[in-house]
């Protein structure tokens, strides 16, 4: 019984994540990343390219810009002269294409009709992606704008989910494994309200807050006025850890017996 209850013990302490990251752990060297919108019509969607850039704002605010533990913060940009409606994303000709037309640690936002990216009665409905060349980094999302893009028969929420997906691709998260995670593979027929706790991870990992320094501690002293040092080290924290599980085995052990007799 003890062994069984410290293995449980030991299983549920643990946390396993469902996150994943672009190869090579692509990220922004700042914080602060801003995003454009590119110039070019947005007409099959529905939007004006302001209304988009009105989207991509309320979808970071509503998602990624909530996130407390991660220090990223996406900020509104302006409205680009780039024309990205005929780049294909899947060759390396076009990324480069992609590439120079976004700004450096920005992320580019715009209307695609390529039929190599985007064929007739595609099921996609958008792509997003960040690269990194001898300009720095820089992100691109792109919308599916074809005559026949499924964008437009979605709910405003799974419009404001989609590019925030997106956008997670575009500052350097990839899919999850997690169903109810905005970085999930498949959107399904699920509602997207909300963030999960795996998108947090995800952000959180890329983008961590750095520590905040410490406002002063008291050293913790024995009755013989031996400095035992400041307490908050990674060795009195696992001795600390170990005991409080060790008593919770303990505790739980003897209640097991009283219950028993």
């Amino acid at each position: 019984m003890k062994f069984f209850l410290t293995a449980l013990f030991l299983i549920t302490s643990m946390k396993t994540f469902a996150f994943t990251v672009e190869s090579g752990e692509p990220k922004f060297p700042t914080n602060e990343v801003s995003f454009d919108i590119a110039g070019n019509s947005c007409s099959n969607i529905g939007l004006s390219v302001n209304e988009l850039q009105d989207f991509a704002e309320e979808a970071v605010d509503e998602f990624w810009n909530k996130v407390s533990t991660c220090a990223l913060e996406l900020k509104r940009g302006s409205i680009s002269t780039a024309d990205v409606s005929s780049d294909d994303a899947t060759s390396q000709a076009g990324l480069n294409s992609l590439y120079d037309k976004a700004e450096e640690n920005r992320i580019l936002i715009g209307c695609n009709s390529n039929a190599t990216l985007f064929p007739a009665n595609s099921s996609t409905l958008a792509v997003g992606t960040i690269m990194s060349g001898s300009g720095g980094m820089r992100g691109v999302v792109l919308i599916n704008n074809t005559a026949t893009t499924p964008f437009t028969t979605m709910s405003k929420r799974d419009k404001l989910a989609t590019i925030a997906h997106e956008i997670g691709h575009a500052f350097g998260l990839g899919h999850s494994s997690d169903p109810i995670a905005l970085m999930y593979y498949a959107t399904g027929a699920k509602i997207q309200e909300m963030l999960s706790i795996d998108d947090f991870d995800g952000c959180s990992y890329l983008y961590p807050h750095k520590s905040p320094g410490s406002c002063g501690s008291v050293a913790i002293v024995d009755k013989d006025n031996h400095d035992l040092g400041s307490g908050n080290g990674p060795g009195q924290q696992a001795l600390m850890a170990f005991v409080i599980g060790l008593l919770s085995i303990f505790g739980l052990n003897r209640f097991l017996v009283k219950f028993r007799q």
